[in-house]
C-alpha cells in the first residue's frame, strides 16, 4: 500500500511540475506553432502553404508569411480546400 502511495505522490508531483513548466515556457515565448493550408485551382491542381515553428520564435512573422502564401496562389486562381493547424 506504501508503494502505491508513493508512486501516485510521484505522478501527481510530475503531472503538476509539468503544467507549471509548459505555462512558464509560455509566458517566456516558447511555442508550437504549426498551420497548413491546402490550395486546389479549376485544374485540379494542389499545392501547400505551411509554416512551423518550436521554441522561441517570433509568431508575427510567421502568419504574415503563411498569410503571404496563401494570397499569392489566391491571386493565381486557387482557392483553400483544407486548413489545419494550431
Amino acid at each position: 500500500m506504501k508503494k502505491v502511495f508513493t508512486l501516485a505522490v510521484i505522478l501527481g508531483f510530475g503531472f503538476l511540475v509539468h503544467t507549471k513548466f509548459v505555462e512558464a515556457a509560455y509566458a517566456v515565448g516558447f511555442v508550437k506553432f504549426y498551420k497548413e493550408t491546402t490550395l486546389e485551382n479549376s485544374s485540379n491542381q494542389t499545392v501547400n502553404c505551411n509554416t512551423w515553428a518550436f521554441g522561441v520564435v517570433n509568431e508575427p512573422s510567421l502568419i504574415e508569411k503563411y498569410e503571404n502564401c496563401i494570397n499569392d496562389y489566391q491571386k493565381d486562381g486557387y482557392a483553400i480546400i483544407k486548413q489545419s493547424g494550431t
